[in-house]
């Protein structure tokens, strides 16, 4: 299963300074956004989490594709209004639990976002290794390895950009 966590930076300070009202309107651009380019992925949205959102898609590739479309389709709302997003990706077993996924990989996929930088789509090895091959049009670039909060062991991070046909990778 592919897992998403999507996150709209700075949201708090520009809703403060936007008011309520206008941090609605952006809401509604961006879930209208969120929800297309999940159908097209055949994902799921699982949890609405204020300025962001908890997506499941049935692999890591789809759940990859995604992220990228999302990206570039929610830009058009965010962009004008001088905020980005970020966004985490990650793989796994989550369990269902009533209409919940919980577990560690979900736990880890919302780390990764602790370590992604505004308008960068990061994405763990595990991601990776499932859906590069499927990915013909995208390029993974190492951004390092990092401890994430609450996790023993030590995650590899890519960021994930679309490249021209033919290429597989980002150069460094």
């Amino acid at each position: 299963m592919g897992l998403v966590f999507l996150d709209v930076v700075d949201f708090t300070q520009w809703t403060e300074s936007n008011g309520d009202h206008a941090a609605v309107d952006l809401l509604d651009d961006l879930e209208r956004s969120v929800l297309r380019e999940i159908r097209i992925g055949k994902g799921k949205i699982i949890k609405r989490l204020g300025d962001g959102f908890f997506l499941a898609f049935p692999t890591a590739s789809q759940a990859i594709r995604a992220s990228l479309e999302m990206n570039r389709s929610i830009l058009s709302s965010l962009e004008p209004r001088g905020l980005s997003a970020r966004i985490s990706v990650h793989t796994g077993r989550p369990v269902i639990w009533s209409d919940d996924i919980i577990g560690h990989d979900v736990n880890v996929t919302s780390r990764l976002l602790d370590n992604c930088p505004a308008g960068t789509i990061v994405v763990s090895e595990a991601a990776k290794t499932l859906a590069e091959r499927r990915l013909r049009t995208v390029g993974f670039k190492f951004l390092g390895t990092v401890r994430l909060r609450g996790v023993e062991r030590p995650c590899l991070l890519y960021a994930a950009k679309r490249v021209r046909r033919g290429k597989n990778r980002i150069p460094a």
